[in-house]
């Protein structure tokens, strides 16, 4: 079994602190990464420091299907509703961390598909502040 990092973003600070009350923000982190060819893939996520605290809101990585066409190539076809992979920071997540998440490669439901989607969802909770220092990165192994 050989295997690949697939880097996604390198160590860099996402801050949601602005976001209202009940208020979510999506960013996208990587657009139509190549993931076809392999047979087992994770989601790593290291936490270089992060200031959520006293339940101030959350941070969601994750991992979505997504598809292209040849009749429009500009066009994202991406199922956001259905996450392969999910990595939840919150004031329990310990700083420094290295998380990880399998990525489903096989089934019908919550399935990646040949391209991935990686994006990072911020939600407030409540007062305080909603950021984290982070690098992205998926494990990719051969069958």
């Amino acid at each position: 079994m050989s295997g690949y990092v697939i880097p996604i973003v390198d160590k860099r600070i996402l801050d949601f602190s602005t976001l209202a009350t009940s208020a979510t923000q999506t960013i996208v982190l990587a657009d139509r990464v190549d993931v076809m060819r392999w047979a087992e893939l994770t989601l790593c996520v290291r936490i270089h420091a992060h200031s959520l605290a006293g339940g101030s809101g959350e941070i969601r990585v994750r991992a979505s299907p997504q598809s292209c066409s040849a009749e429009e190539p500009g066009t994202i076809f991406v199922d956001t509703a259905s996450i392969a992979a999910e990595i939840v920071i919150d004031s329990t997540t310990p700083q420094p961390a290295f998380l990880l998440s399998p990525i489903n490669v096989l089934g019908t439901v919550n399935c990646m598909s040949d391209l991935a989607y990686i994006h990072v969802q911020g939600s407030r909770l409540d007062a305080g502040s909603i950021s984290a220092t982070m690098s992205v990165e998926i494990s990719a192994k051969d069958a």
